[in-house]
Protein backbone atom coordinates (compact mmCIF):
# COMPACT_ATOMS: atom_id res chain seq x y z
CA UNK A 1 0.00 0.00 0.00
CA UNK A 2 1.70 3.76 -0.55
CA UNK A 3 1.94 5.62 2.01
CA UNK A 4 -0.17 8.73 2.09
CA UNK A 5 1.82 11.54 4.49
CA UNK A 6 -1.23 12.76 7.06
CA UNK A 7 -0.62 16.22 5.75
CA UNK A 8 -2.12 15.14 2.43
CA UNK A 9 -4.61 13.05 4.13
CA UNK A 10 -6.11 15.95 5.61
CA UNK A 11 -6.15 18.13 2.73
CA UNK A 12 -7.81 15.59 0.68
CA UNK A 13 -11.03 15.78 2.36
CA UNK A 14 -13.78 15.85 -0.39
CA UNK A 15 -17.69 16.13 -0.36
CA UNK A 16 -19.31 12.97 0.23
CA UNK A 17 -20.90 13.70 -3.34
CA UNK A 18 -19.61 14.86 -6.56
CA UNK A 19 -19.71 19.02 -6.32
CA UNK A 20 -18.32 21.70 -8.39
CA UNK A 21 -17.40 24.00 -5.37
CA UNK A 22 -16.35 21.98 -2.64
CA UNK A 23 -14.06 19.69 -5.03
CA UNK A 24 -12.11 22.82 -6.04
CA UNK A 25 -11.87 23.79 -2.17
CA UNK A 26 -10.29 20.21 -1.81
CA UNK A 27 -8.11 20.29 -4.64
CA UNK A 28 -6.92 23.63 -3.41
CA UNK A 29 -6.16 22.81 0.00
CA UNK A 30 -4.30 19.41 -1.43
CA UNK A 31 -2.31 21.70 -3.92
CA UNK A 32 -1.20 24.27 -1.25
CA UNK A 33 -0.45 21.30 1.19
CA UNK A 34 1.80 19.62 -1.53
CA UNK A 35 3.69 22.91 -2.07
CA UNK A 36 4.25 23.15 1.41
CA UNK A 37 5.81 19.54 1.77
CA UNK A 38 7.75 19.98 -1.50
CA UNK A 39 9.09 23.21 -0.39
CA UNK A 40 10.23 21.80 3.04
CA UNK A 41 12.02 18.69 1.43
CA UNK A 42 13.55 20.95 -1.54
CA UNK A 43 15.75 22.48 1.88
CA UNK A 44 17.52 19.10 0.79
CA UNK A 45 18.11 19.66 -3.18
CA UNK A 46 21.78 19.82 -2.76
CA UNK A 47 21.63 15.87 -2.08
CA UNK A 48 19.20 15.03 -4.62
CA UNK A 49 20.48 12.95 -7.90
CA UNK A 50 20.33 14.97 -10.73
CA UNK A 51 17.80 12.61 -12.27
CA UNK A 52 15.29 14.42 -9.22
CA UNK A 53 16.60 17.58 -9.65
CA UNK A 54 15.04 16.89 -13.57
CA UNK A 55 12.16 14.96 -12.40
CA UNK A 56 11.15 17.79 -10.05
CA UNK A 57 11.81 20.81 -11.55
CA UNK A 58 9.98 19.44 -14.98
CA UNK A 59 6.99 18.67 -12.17
CA UNK A 60 7.37 22.08 -10.73
CA UNK A 61 7.17 23.71 -14.48
CA UNK A 62 4.42 21.77 -15.36
CA UNK A 63 2.32 22.93 -12.52
CA UNK A 64 3.17 26.35 -13.05
CA UNK A 65 1.45 26.23 -16.79
CA UNK A 66 -1.56 24.23 -15.23
CA UNK A 67 -1.94 26.76 -12.18
CA UNK A 68 -1.95 29.42 -14.52
CA UNK A 69 -4.78 27.93 -16.53
CA UNK A 70 -6.58 27.19 -13.87
CA UNK A 71 -6.38 30.10 -12.04
CA UNK A 72 -7.49 32.39 -15.02
CA UNK A 73 -11.14 31.88 -15.43
CA UNK A 74 -11.22 32.13 -11.81
CA UNK A 75 -9.66 35.03 -11.88
CA UNK A 76 -12.12 35.82 -15.09
CA UNK A 77 -15.03 34.82 -12.77
CA UNK A 78 -14.19 36.40 -9.31
CA UNK A 79 -14.09 39.96 -11.25
CA UNK A 80 -17.15 39.47 -13.54
CA UNK A 81 -19.33 39.05 -9.75
CA UNK A 82 -18.15 42.19 -8.86
CA UNK A 83 -18.21 40.85 -5.36
CA UNK A 84 -14.76 42.72 -4.59
CA UNK A 85 -15.93 46.06 -5.37
CA UNK A 86 -15.19 48.06 -2.27
CA UNK A 87 -15.29 51.76 -1.00
CA UNK A 88 -11.56 52.93 -2.22
CA UNK A 89 -11.06 49.58 -4.09
CA UNK A 90 -10.87 51.29 -8.14
CA UNK A 91 -10.40 48.11 -9.96
CA UNK A 92 -9.69 44.23 -10.07
CA UNK A 93 -6.59 45.22 -10.23
CA UNK A 94 -6.22 46.89 -7.15
CA UNK A 95 -8.39 44.56 -5.52
CA UNK A 96 -5.73 42.17 -6.36
CA UNK A 97 -2.73 43.78 -5.53
CA UNK A 98 -4.07 44.84 -2.07
CA UNK A 99 -5.17 41.06 -1.49
CA UNK A 100 -2.38 39.45 -2.75
CA UNK A 101 0.42 41.67 -1.49
CA UNK A 102 2.18 41.93 -4.88
CA UNK A 103 1.85 45.14 -5.98
CA UNK A 104 0.03 46.44 -8.95
CA UNK A 105 2.84 45.72 -11.64
CA UNK A 106 2.50 42.26 -10.49
CA UNK A 107 -1.15 41.57 -10.47
CA UNK A 108 -1.39 43.39 -13.72
CA UNK A 109 0.92 41.29 -15.73
CA UNK A 110 -1.03 38.25 -13.79
CA UNK A 111 -4.18 39.80 -14.68
CA UNK A 112 -3.06 40.06 -18.86
CA UNK A 113 -1.77 36.22 -18.46
CA UNK A 114 -5.16 35.20 -17.16
CA UNK A 115 -7.00 37.00 -19.70
CA UNK A 116 -5.05 35.77 -22.54
CA UNK A 117 -5.48 31.95 -21.28
CA UNK A 118 -9.32 32.89 -20.82
CA UNK A 119 -9.38 34.16 -24.09
CA UNK A 120 -7.18 31.10 -25.71
CA UNK A 121 -9.68 28.29 -24.04
CA UNK A 122 -12.58 30.23 -25.61
CA UNK A 123 -13.65 32.16 -22.41
CA UNK A 124 -15.64 31.04 -19.78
Amino acid sequence: MARVPEPLRAAACFPPEADSQGDARAWARVMVTAARELRAMSAEAKAWSSDVHGEVLAALDETARVMTAAKAPVLAAQEASGTWKAPGVGSFEQFRAKTTRTGTGATRKELGAARAVTQLDGGL
